[in-house]
């Protein structure tokens, strides 16, 4: 079981449905969230590599020819890079 990012609850840098949120969302711990929990990273290392992703994401978003509503694959973002690149592991 999984989920499409972006969640479209998340609005406002917070998520709309926090309190009936699905059983997937509850349990998620993204690897960020896991290395704070065991203290490999503090609370600032953290918020700021989350800045940095969200300014990134930003910035990718403008890229897109769909805004938000494209889903982020290897292929799209080969074809808004075009690069001759190739996917991980291949």
């Amino acid at each position: 079981m999984g989920f499409h990012l972006p969640c479209p609850q998340y609005q406002d840098n917070c998520c709309a449905t926090y309190h009936r949120r699905p059983h997937a969302c509850v349990g998620y711990q993204c690897e960020l969230l896991q290395r704070f929990l065991v203290n490999e990273i503090s609370l600032e290392e953290g918020l700021s590599l989350i800045t940095q992703a969200k300014v990134m994401l930003d910035k990718l978003w403008t890229l897109l020819p769909n805004g938000k509503a494209t889903p982020i694959t290897f292929q799209t973002l080969h074809a808004i890079v075009g690069k001759e690149s190739h996917p991980p592991n291949t």
